[in-house]
Parts: structure tokens; sequence; C-alpha cells
């Protein structure tokens, strides 16, 4: 089978069940589990020469819901407000 041939093949199988959410750590550790032994780095470099690539979580976007402006909150307790932001000057 070639150099790393059983390890590939313990790759491919493990990447395809996990249906590309794992990245080499989780292959490694699925290969482990199946009492194969190889390192992270071996793993890593495999992955990329069989052009597996894991699927990146998208950061969600900030999306500010655009509605109309309504009316303001009533005046339940009838309180005087004063001018906002409003300081006497220090003296």
């Amino acid at each position: 089978m070639g150099l790393h041939g059983e390890i590939k093949e313990g790759i491919r199988g493990a990447f395809s069940d996990a249906r590309g959410v794992y990245g080499h750590q989780g292959i490694l550790a699925i290969l482990r589990r199946q009492g194969r032994s190889a390192s992270k780095k071996t793993v890593r470099t495999l992955m990329r020469a069989l052009g597996l690539e894991w699927l990146v979580p998208q950061r969600g976007r900030h999306n500010s819901f655009r509605v109309e402006v309504g009316q303001g909150a009533h005046n339940v307790w009838n309180r005087q407000h004063p001018r906002r932001f409003h300081r006497p000057h220090a003296e």
C-alpha cells in the first residue's frame, strides 16, 4: 500500500464518517480509538495531501433588524425629566 497507506485509508474513512466536521485533532482521536498510532503532524500532513479540509464554522454576522420607528413609551408616572445631558457649569 505504500508509505502511510493504512493511515491514509483510516483518515479517509474517519473523515467521511464525521461528514467533514473534524479537523486533524478529531481525526487523530478517532484513529487512536481504533488502535492506530500516528503523530498529529503526520495526520495533518496526510489530510492536506489528500485534500481533506474540515468545515470551518462561520462567525455570525450582526444584522440589525430594520423596523419603522414607532411612538415612544408613555409617561405613565408623569415624571418631569430635566433637559438631557444638562450639567451646571463647575466654578
